[in-house]
């Protein structure tokens, strides 16, 4: 009998690992990504809701169409400006990466030996330090 449950212990244990943890993990990841979805859309509602009730009161001032008009503009810019430094964030995170692959892949083909798996951690370093030159440096100060 004890040989009987052995068995069954050594065979629940690889089909946990192999067949259900994985259905779990997927299943939570999507749960997720369903839960930001909404919660993003919800805040674009939101946003939306009361960009139309700001534009509603300046349309309904004495000035209203130049102002209304302005206001589009600089809320044109504003966007571009957000978007300008998306891009600069993205290039220099990009670049972190690049340049720690070329780091632990030039260590990796000059080396005799496999004792360079330790500088793959210099790829999630330099994107933090990318995120601290951005911040300190070339964010833009409000």
């Amino acid at each position: 009998m004890a040989d009987h449950i052995t068995n069954i212990e050594s065979l629940i244990i690889p089909l946990f690992l192999t067949a259900i943890l994985p259905m779990v993990c997927t299943i939570a990841t999507f749960l997720f990504l369903a839960f930001v979805i909404k919660e993003k859309s919800r805040a674009s509602e939101r946003e939306a809701f009361h960009r139309n009730e700001v534009m509603q009161k300046i349309a309904a001032s004495p000035d209203g169409a130049s102002t209304v008009i302005e206001f589009l503009r600089e809320e044109r810019g504003l966007s571009e400006k957000k978007r300008q430094q998306k891009l600069r964030l993205n290039g220099l995170i990009t670049a972190a990466v690049g340049l720690g692959l070329m780091i632990y892949l030039f260590a990796r083909h000059y080396s005799d030996h496999d004792a360079y798996e330790h500088l793959i951690g210099v790829i999630p370093f330099l994107i933090g330090v990318a995120i601290l030159i951005y911040s300190y440096w070339l964010a833009p100060k409000e």
